[in-house]
């Protein structure tokens, strides 16, 4: 199937940058990783059963990985998410947490 030949490239690639991530932590240099990936989760469901989220049950972004969870209920989101977006419609949304703090802020979408 597509959906493990997907997980499958990018479970090997995170278990790579995981190693050299640990090679380098006895020193204090940053390491930041290219390409930076963007996965986007519409239904979890379908990637619970994969080892990817042996990567994805944490915080993925030392890794250079940014995890997006579509979900329509705010208490449906994993843990570790420390930034949640409400857009209702196509002009404004709120900014409910944002970096683990509760901010509440309104901002109106760009259109092109």
């Amino acid at each position: 199937r597509s959906r493990d030949q997907v997980l499958n490239s990018l479970y090997q690639i995170l278990k790579e940058r995981k190693l050299k991530l640990d090679e380098k932590s006895s020193t204090n240099e940053k390491m930041y990783f290219t390409p930076h990936y963007v996965v986007l989760i519409t239904d979890e469901k379908l990637i619970l059963d994969h080892v990817v989220m042996e990567f994805f049950n944490d915080d993925p972004s030392q890794l250079g990985v940014s995890l997006v969870f579509v979900q329509d209920v705010m208490q449906s989101l994993p843990e570790h998410v420390k930034t949640v977006i409400d857009i209702r419609d196509a002009k404004q949304g709120n900014i409910i947490l944002e970096q683990g703090e509760l901010v509440n802020r309104q901002f109106k979408l760009n259109h092109v």
